[in-house]
């Protein structure tokens, strides 16, 4: 009898067990573990996501930063975040006018950061750096790009594209990715000096040196997050560098539809400008602007995605580099 009595208690408790994970399942019995895995409560910047029912729907919830803002932690201490921190791109080179008036160099991108790191409560200042503004038309400096910071990290603005300065080009400025070196017109095929600007590690890469001598000679291309920006070549300028594909962080999941076409893509190189007479060369994929065609002023890096801005082409007066793309900020959690 003993022996029935332990087993009937034993198989008592069993059911027991069974029952309470019945209730569990049809809600009697929650567990916030498995429905709210982030616990995080926050506000600041535009939210997107989970579980408002909003767009994406993906399971996170996102903060979007394209001005300076205050992000607030009211609950969820320990609980992990991800960031996106994208700073403003440089501006490119100008170009003056004249037979001697060779292509300005592509602005560097914004630095990038992308990592983690676990929630504390309280208020935390998010600073989103503008892009350059385009520099003065004629043979003269692009402008470097502003800091962007979260967390106490921050993104370095890209740097100045160089321009023509007679012998030599002036060199790219350096930044979260340097600018491209200025063209020169030494004689016909002599080489140049590495001018492209430095690039910070982690965060972006280095600018493109200009070509030397040549018929449509050009700047190099700004360095990308992605890669550095290319070679200016006798033949025409430097394609600005690749920037870095973010999945997790496109248009439509951020909600900022003026980066959809981007697909993710952030902090592309801005690309050369050329001679009085050619086509100016391709931004970096990730928002770098183009170099203008032959003669114009380079194009704006794209918004809020830390483009470096393209090389100004001269020949027929004088003309400025494209203005750096802002950059941005974004936090997500899993909801």
């Amino acid at each position: 009898m003993p022996f029935k009595s332990s087993l009937a208690r034993s198989a008592g408790k069993l059911l027991g067990v069974f029952r309470e994970a019945d209730l569990s399942l049809r809600g009697g019995v929650q567990s916030s573990r498995w429905l709210n895995p982030s616990t995080i409560t926050a506000t600041g910047g535009n939210q997107t996501g989970a579980p408002a029912g909003l767009a994406p729907g993906n399971g996170y919830k996102y903060h979007t930063f394209t001005s300076p803002g205050n992000f607030v932690i009211a609950a969820g201490a320990g609980a992990t975040i991800e960031y996106l921190i994208v700073a403003g791109g440089g501006s490119g080179g100008g170009s003056g006018p004249g037979a001697v008036a060779y292509g300005g160099a592509g602005g560097g991108a914004g630095g990038l950061l992308n990592s983690t790191t676990p929630a504390s409560l309280g208020t935390y200042s998010i600073v989103v750096g503008p892009g350059a503004p385009a520099g003065t038309a004629g043979k003269y400096q692009g402008n470097t790009g502003s800091d962007s910071t979260a967390f106490g990290q921050t993104a370095l603005g890209g740097g100045s594209g160089g321009y023509d300065t007679g012998p030599f080009g002036s060199a790219g400025g350096a930044g979260g990715s340097g600018g491209g070196g200025g063209s020169s017109h030494p004689r016909p095929g002599s080489p140049g000096p590495d001018n492209g600007g430095a690039g910070t590690p982690g965060q972006g890469n280095d600018g493109g040196m200009g070509s030397a001598g040549g018929t449509g000679v050009g700047g190099g291309g700004g360095g990308g997050a992605g890669g550095a920006g290319l070679r200016g070549q006798t033949s025409g300028p430097g394609v600005g560098g690749v920037g870095s594909q973010m999945p997790d962080f496109t248009g439509p999941l951020i909600g900022v539809p003026a980066l959809n076409p981007l697909s993710g893509y952030y902090a592309g190189g801005g690309g050369g400008g050329v001679y009085q007479s050619g086509t100016g060369a391709a931004g970096g994929t990730g928002g770098g602007g183009a170099g203008s065609n032959a003669p114009g002023h380079g194009y704006a890096g794209h918004a809020n995605s830390g483009g470096g801005g393209g090389g100004g082409s001269g020949g027929n007066g004088a003309k400025s580099g494209g203005a750096g793309g802002d950059g941005i900020v974004v936090i997500r959690y899993a909801v």
